[in-house]
């Protein structure tokens, strides 16, 4: 009963992401079978899942995740810890966009596609496993998913402002919560 939000390989799986349910399917053989089930770990959109070279990523209300081939890993836990407080989570994000960084290895997660939310994001890098917290960096109007570019540039559509952005990590200033904006607007392609 949960609808189809998006599909993803990685590997010899295929994860069927819905709604509420994240399926992972194991595609190696002659025949298909569903390997496991994960309530809570579906998406809103496709936004919010991306592809790395070390598997796939998505975001949800209830936390990151990132599936490397083994298993699905919560990113916002270490040892059983919360890096990222729960009740912090929920009031940062509403419906995700999620994307890949490939020169620095990380992820950004923005709190929202659209202008329910204030532009922020958490970057979360597979080097160091460790959040970083950046505030009102991307637009706060309707825009699209990130993709990467024909340079491997992180981009992405600000429909208000009818301009593609790049994503610029130079600009960021961990020491100050209002940092500058660190996503410069390339030419319309």
């Amino acid at each position: 009963g949960d609808d189809i939000v998006h599909l993803a390989s990685y590997a010899d799986r295929l994860l069927r992401f819905g709604n509420q349910k994240l399926y992972i399917i194991n595609i190696a053989q002659g025949s298909e079978f569903v390997e496991d089930v994960y309530d809570y770990k579906g998406v809103t959109s496709s936004a919010a899942v991306c592809t790395t070279p070390e598997g796939i990523s998505w975001a949800n209300n209830h936390g990151a995740y990132h599936f490397n081939g083994q298993g699905v890993q919560d990113l916002l836990l270490d040892q059983g810890l919360e890096k990222i407080p729960n009740s912090v989570w929920k009031l940062f994000i509403s419906s995700p966009t999620v994307g890949y960084i490939p020169d620095t290895k990380k992820l950004i997660i923005g709190d929202d596609t659209g202008t329910d939310k204030s532009g922020h994001a958490y970057l979360y890098s597979f080097i160091t496993k460790s959040w970083t917290e950046a505030n009102a960096i991307l637009v706060d109007q309707i825009k699209s998913n990130f993709i990467a570019d024909y340079n491997n540039d992180l981009i992405y559509y600000d429909y208000n402002g009818d301009v593609l952005k790049k994503w610029n990590e130079t600009k960021i200033n961990t020491s100050n919560k209002n940092t500058e904006p660190i996503l410069n607007a390339v030419p319309k392609i």
